[in-house]
């Protein structure tokens, strides 16, 4: 089960305690992807209970989780933005082997979202941004960026796509990057994982 799960490949967890980000109602972004069923919701939670409404949990899930994965801004959008272009983070539900239900929700800490919660805000542009000309030229000036080690504003990875459990480890994945460990049990990221360098391809 979720608990009996491996630890990470070769990284120590890169989450501790939840982050509230900035309050998105104070956003300026006109996107319609940042409001209403879309508006992101920057609160985490650790593994707690939650209430079950009304019925029974079947005896058949005691032990089980369901878990979702999706794009959820952490900061403002510094340019345009799509609804691909958010962090990802995952919503769990978890069936207690007692009858029970606990609730978690935590962002994936990839190295893009790391990198922007260094900075205090969001820094890399997203897909609706390539067709203008401030976008063009961030493209061209990310090579230059590549020579100094600066990260490129177009190489986000988000791991905000979905969700497989393979052999006892819980993976984000995204179209762009290798999957991205995460605790299934508490949802803590452990990096990137690329099964000891044999996983050669992108997939999500």
């Amino acid at each position: 089960g979720i608990n009996a799960e491996y630890g990470p490949q070769n990284a120590k967890k890169t989450m501790t305690t939840p982050n509230n980000g900035p309050d998105p109602s104070t956003w300026k972004h006109v996107s319609i992807f940042l409001k209403g069923n879309f508006a992101p919701v920057v609160a985490e939670h650790d593994r707690q209970a939650a209430e079950v409404v009304s019925g029974e949990v079947p005896r058949c899930l005691f032990g089980a989780a369901y878990a979702r994965n999706g794009p959820n801004p952490h900061f403002e959008p510094p340019g345009k933005h799509h609804w691909f272009d958010g962090d990802g983070m995952i919503h769990a539900i978890y069936f207690e082997e007692d009858g029970s239900v606990s609730y978690a929700n935590k962002y994936v800490r990839t190295e893009s979202w790391l990198e922007e919660n260094k900075r205090g805000s969001a820094y890399f542009l997203g897909i609706a941004d390539l067709g203008t000309v401030y976008g063009m030229a961030n493209m061209f000036l990310d090579g230059v960026r590549g020579l100094f080690g600066t990260p490129k504003v177009y190489n986000k990875v988000a791991s905000n796509t979905s969700l497989i459990y393979h052999d006892k480890r819980l993976l984000a994945l995204v179209e762009n990057g290798v999957p991205h460990h995460v605790a299934a049990s508490t949802l803590e990221s452990f990096g990137a994982f690329d099964y000891d360098g044999k996983l050669t391809q992108r997939a999500a």
